[in-house]
């Protein structure tokens, strides 16, 4: 009898547990934060890919899905991520490059050679 009370206690921990993850999961889908940064590296921890990325100063470590190409990144780049606050869990990234502008070159008439408005 005392065998089948654990044992019901142990079933009853585990949904428990389950539930938790699993509205925590819900929570963080419905109510995701997006935040820019700048990409520091990688690591792969319990069969999971972990991001460091320092938003404002702060290092802060997030969980990679497996679909995220992590090969593009490079250290030092600025990225702009989507991700859930309970589970640290990423579910966009998307690398910011800033191209500059193209100059347009100003043609310069060679006939005005008055240089007084240039030395005042």
């Amino acid at each position: 009898m005392l065998a089948l009370f654990l044992l019901f206690m142990i079933q009853l921990t585990y949904l428990t547990f389950n539930s938790i993850d699993t509205y925590h999961k819900y929570l963080d889908t419905r109510q995701s934060i997006t935040a820019e940064g700048i990409y520091i590296g990688s690591s792969k921890q319990k069969k999971e890919d972990h991001i460091l990325i320092d938003l404002n100063g702060e290092v802060r470590t997030f969980i990679a899905p497996a679909a995220l190409n992590l090969h593009s990144l490079q250290w030092n780049d600025r990225v702009a991520i989507q991700y859930g606050e309970r589970t640290m869990m990423i579910g966009s990234l998307e690398n910011i490059t800033f191209t500059a502008p193209t100059l347009i070159p100003i043609p310069v008439d060679s006939s005005n050679t008055d240089t007084t408005d240039i030395q005042q």
